[in-house]
């Protein structure tokens, strides 16, 4: 599977990585439904049998690409859930490891760009990426460029400080 692939490229042992899906089981009279799980990176068989759960049910199949506190596992281990009441958020973010852009032509929604505008958007996609020697990532389709930018030297999250509101 294709997928593991990239899991493989984007995460490392010992992570915990959220599947997020969009939109499942979405129908022209009915509204879909968030699915999302949270899966040790070791678990090869749960992460492909989630997937293929979903596989042409969703509207969009994401990962969470940055570090996060890995206790979330506890939130749906090993597993997705339907309407899930908590997904990550950027408080519970603690390393930034890679940067992803999205490079798109100014389009309506869903119209493909045209071809001119797509070799224009690969350029300025390139553009960006070659200033990252060491990403390894870059995506096409046919909206645009998608660039996951690798940070070799991840960055620490630092929480805020909460305000006491005693005096």
């Amino acid at each position: 599977m294709e997928v593991l692939r990239t899991i493989s490229i984007l995460f490392a042992p010992g992570d915990v990585l959220e599947i997020r899906a969009l939109d499942v089981g979405r129908t022209p009279v009915r509204a879909g439904c968030i699915y999302a799980g949270y899966f040790d990176f070791e678990n090869r068989q749960e992460i492909t049998a989630a997937l293929q759960t979903l596989d042409g049910k969703a509207e969009g199949i994401y990962f969470v690409l940055n570090c996060f506190h890995s206790e979330l596992l506890a939130r749906a281990n090993n597993q997705l859930k339907a309407r899930p009441k908590h997904t990550t958020s950027d408080a519970e973010i603690i390393e930034r490891r890679w940067l992803y852009k999205d490079v798109d032509a100014i389009r309506p929604a869903r119209i493909s760009a045209t071809n001119e505008e797509h070799e224009i958007v690969s350029r300025i996609g390139e553009s960006i990426r070659v200033q990252f020697p060491s990403s390894p990532v870059l995506g096409n389709r046919e909206l645009g460029n998608r660039l996951q930018l690798f940070n070799n030297k991840p960055l620490r999250v630092s929480q805020p400080r909460r305000r006491s509101h005693g005096r």
